[in-house]
């Protein structure tokens, strides 16, 4: 989202300062990272050191694109997932991670894609760009708005390929 935010918002000469911003954003985020609130972000550094391949999601991904595809025009349906996804569990990711129920592909695209068909997909990925280019087609208008709506937009995006699509 910063990054997003930053392309579109900042002119060449304003790159120093938005160095200076990154530097300072850095800044925060360390010292949050030790302090006592920074426990959830000491944990997940832990993890990610600990398995830096992404742990059951890339597995998770891969059956549950066998899934949507299994069913491309129609899906398996809202809410099927956690019953479904079973029947399409590869033996790799079963081994991997026993005793474990997936309710969700953990990613907005594949979710759509598993629950809608690919008419969901193509719809909630239109739905992306089409945010995207209104913020584009407003940036000589209202320049701060666009830049931070399309920040937000990237942001979310970007964070919804990695938790359950709610």
């Amino acid at each position: 989202g910063a990054a997003v935010w930053c392309g579109m918002r900042f002119t060449r000469r304003a790159w120093w300062g938005a160095a200076g911003f990154a530097a300072a954003s850095l800044l925060a985020v360390f010292v949050l990272y030790l302090s006592p609130a920074g426990q959830p972000l000491r944990s997940r550094a832990r993890w990610f050191a600990e398995d830096p391949w992404g742990g059951a999601r890339p597995l998770l991904w891969r059956d549950s694109l066998r899934m949507g595809l299994a069913r491309p025009l129609a899906g398996h349906g809202p809410e099927t997932f956690t019953a479904t996804f079973p029947h399409y569990e590869s033996a790799a990711l079963a081994r991997a991670y026993p005793d474990f129920a997936h309710e969700s592909p953990h990613n907005i695209f594949l979710d759509a894609l598993v629950g809608q068909g690919i008419a969901g997909l193509l719809l909630l990925a239109a739905w992306c760009v089409l945010g995207f280019a209104t913020a584009w087609k407003i940036r000589g208008e209202h320049p701060d708005l666009a830049a931070c709506l399309a920040a937000a937009l990237a942001a979310g995006i970007v964070s919804q390929q990695f938790t359950v699509f709610t």
